[in-house]
């Protein structure tokens, strides 16, 4: 049995994901023997030979130490469709990990707009389990880093925190031409230009806008024409 995901490498989901699938096909009486994932090959596979796109792993061991608990998975989520009262689960992580929730949207609406800083899940968890959901409602002596203290402050004043004397020492800094860059990339499953790997970036368009010392901005910008490596190109001044 084999089945084929469109990430990197195998995630500990896809066990489960595979082991429903084999549950499934061995009680209408399917006989297997191991069971394989296919995942893409982001560390050999080079455009254009992609003979070896994929990557194929025998998680038959993992998902062996699955199958087991599938039954009771089952009887829980049947329990669960019978109740005429919806579950009572925190929020947090798992909200979105490993995938988005439809129902984030009706658990998440009594959390404030600016809610707790940026911290790591164990630390909101402990805050959630305190009813701590607004940075209004964090203790004042609550440990943060110096940027999530900054972000915090500004939250409490109601102003944005500038630093001006660092500003003032980083414009002293430059040297004209000042050029500001934007590029935009992309990252496909399957690569299109020679050598490069799956999900490997690859830029194809770019705009820099260049400031000379009399004030002068002269600008620049490119877009790939084509599909194919070539020499040709779309370069505007």
């Amino acid at each position: 049995m084999s089945h084929v995901k469109s990430s990197s490498k195998v995630k500990d989901e896809h066990h489960w994901d595979v082991a429903v699938q084999r549950y499934v096909l061995s009680g209408v009486g399917l006989p297997i023997g191991s069971t394989k994932l296919m995942h893409i090959n982001t560390q050999t596979c080079l455009f254009p030979d992609l003979t070896d796109l994929f990557t194929i792993v025998d998680i038959t061991a993992e998902v062996d130490l699955l199958l087991p608990e599938i039954s009771d998975k089952l009887r829980q989520l049947r329990a669960i469709l019978t109740e005429n009262l919806e579950p009572t689960l925190a929020i947090g992580k798992h909200c979105a990990n490993p995938n988005p929730c439809p129902f984030t949207q009706a658990c998440w609406q009594q959390v404030p707009e600016v809610s707790i800083p940026r911290l790591d899940w164990k630390k909101k968890d402990m805050l959630l389990a305190q009813g701590v959901l607004a940075i209004v409602d964090l203790p004042l002596n609550y440990p943060l880093s110096e940027n999530q203290r900054t972000y915090v402050d500004s939250t409490f004043s109601n102003q944005p925190v500038v630093d001006r004397a660092a500003i003032a020492v980083s414009l002293t800094e430059l040297t004209y031409p000042v050029h500001f860059f934007d590029f935009e990339s992309q990252n496909p499953a399957i690569p299109r230009f020679d050598g490069l790997k799956p999900y490997e970036q690859f830029p194809f368009q770019h705009s820099c806008h260049v400031l000379h010392e009399g004030g002068q901005v002269e600008h620049w910008e490119y877009l790939h024409c084509d599909s194919q490596n070539t020499d040709s190109v779309c370069l505007y001044p």
